[in-house]
């Protein structure tokens, strides 16, 4: 999805004193790092939860990517953001910032990337602390411990869009963790997964967001149930 500047000029002298977007964790660093933030119902007239993934130079943002879910968008002529997938941008600047995010944060993304990929789950449960939490921030899901994970990930891995035949496009943070910025299958092509790690290296935390607004309702269904089933 991509918003035009027009929509923010229309919006913003409508939006009152209470209208916030304030930032709730960031992972990272001061030369990339994972933002968490929140849109308060003011702004779009539902509340967003977001990620933003950003390069620094010099103390100052040189690039700053924002990762939503397009279904929890209600703002009028939201339907006139959607930029159909065969002119979708490929390129969103990464290549001007490089790759500034630590060695040990890359390599534990190299490994998950293509375990995702090749739809491993074995191999995706051997890179997560036994106690990992796992969340899909645009499916509303969470599984907690390898145990959960791996039985969440045999049933939807194939499905999901940082499943099978995902690449990484960009990745930020430090050696404590951050983020990947992944393209995935048609028609659902983009997305960031953010991760923390532990002493060990393993994952502790893996949050993926995404626009699950191009999903369908059995889809997403069929997803969120998989959570409950042991």
């Amino acid at each position: 999805m991509q918003v035009p500047v027009d929509l923010f000029a229309s919006l913003m002298p409508t939006w009152p004193k209470s209208a916030m977007a304030y930032p709730t964790r960031i992972i990272g660093d001061d030369r990339s790092a994972a933002v968490f933030f929140t849109d308060s119902p003011e702004l779009f007239g539902r509340e967003l939860r977001c990620m933003g993934t950003v390069n620094f130079h010099d103390r100052k943002v040189v690039r700053w990517v924002d990762h939503w879910d397009g279904r929890s968008l209600t703002v009028k002529g939201v339907a006139d953001m959607w930029v159909p997938i065969e002119t979708f941008p490929t390129d969103f600047g990464e290549s001007t910032v490089g790759e500034t995010a630590t060695p040990r944060l890359r390599a534990v993304v190299r490994q998950l990337a293509s375990a995702l990929a090749s739809g491993d789950t074995a191999r995706v449960v051997s890179l997560l602390d036994p106690d990992v939490v796992v969340e899909d921030m645009a499916l509303h899901t969470r599984a907690v411990g390898v145990g959960r994970v791996q039985a969440y990930f045999s049933r939807t891995l194939p499905a999901l869009p940082y499943g099978r035949d995902v690449s990484v496009r960009h990745v930020v943070g430090s050696s404590q963790g951050g983020a990947f910025e992944w393209i995935g299958k048609t028609p659902l092509p983009l997305g960031a997964t953010a991760l923390t790690l532990g002493h060990d290296g393993l994952i502790t935390e893996m949050s993926s967001t995404w626009d699950s607004a191009l999903w369908t309702d059995q889809a997403i269904g069929e997803a969120q149930a998989a959570t409950s089933l042991g």
